[in-house]
C-alpha cells in the first residue's frame, strides 16, 4: 500500500433507542441496508440508554421519544454530555411542532415524525452526521 492509497471513509454510527422490539429492529436493518451508515446498538430499554452510548460512541441516535412510556427529552443533555461525538434525532409518533422547539433547545440535533418515509430518516441521519 503507497502514501497514495486513499483508506475508505467510515460509516456513519448509528444506534438506534426505541421500546418497540420490532420497531428498533426495523430501523436497524433499514441503517444497515443504506451505504455508509452502520447500527452498532439497538437498545430497548432506557435503563441501559446511557451506557450503551457509552460503550458504542455513536455518531448519531435515534431516540424514541416516549421511551418506555416516559419522555426521553430529559435525559438529552445527559446523553449529549455522555458523548459529546453523537447527535440526537428524536424519532416520535406525537405531533412534532409542540416537541421540536423543546427538544432542539434540550440539545437535539433534530425532530422526525415516526411513520414517514424512510429516506426522510436516513437523510436526516446523512445530514446531522455532516454537522
Amino acid at each position: 500500500m503507497t502514501a497514495e492509497s486513499k483508506t475508505a471513509p467510515q460509516p456513519v454510527r448509528v444506534a438506534i433507542a426505541d421500546d418497540s422490539d420490532d420497531l428498533c429492529l426495523m430501523l436497524a436493518e433499514l441503517v444497515n441496508a443504506s451505504p455508509g451508515l452502520l447500527c452498532v446498538a439497538k437498545i430497548t430499554a432506557q435503563r441501559d440508554l446511557i451506557a450503551t452510548v457509552i460503550a458504542s460512541q455513536p455518531d448519531v441516535l435515534v431516540l424514541d421519544l416516549l421511551f418506555g412510556g416516559i419522555s426521553s427529552l430529559p435525559l438529552v443533555p445527559q446523553l449529549r454530555a455522555a458523548s459529546t461525538r453523537t447527535r440526537i434525532v428524536i424519532h416520535s409518533g406525537y405531533d412534532i411542532d409542540p416537541l421540536a422547539t423543546h427538544a432542539l433547545n434540550g440539545g437535539a440535533a433534530a425532530v422526525i415524525p415516526k411513520g414517514g418515509d424512510p429516506d426522510e430518516l436516513i437523510a436526516m441521519i446523512r445530514r446531522i452526521a455532516q454537522d
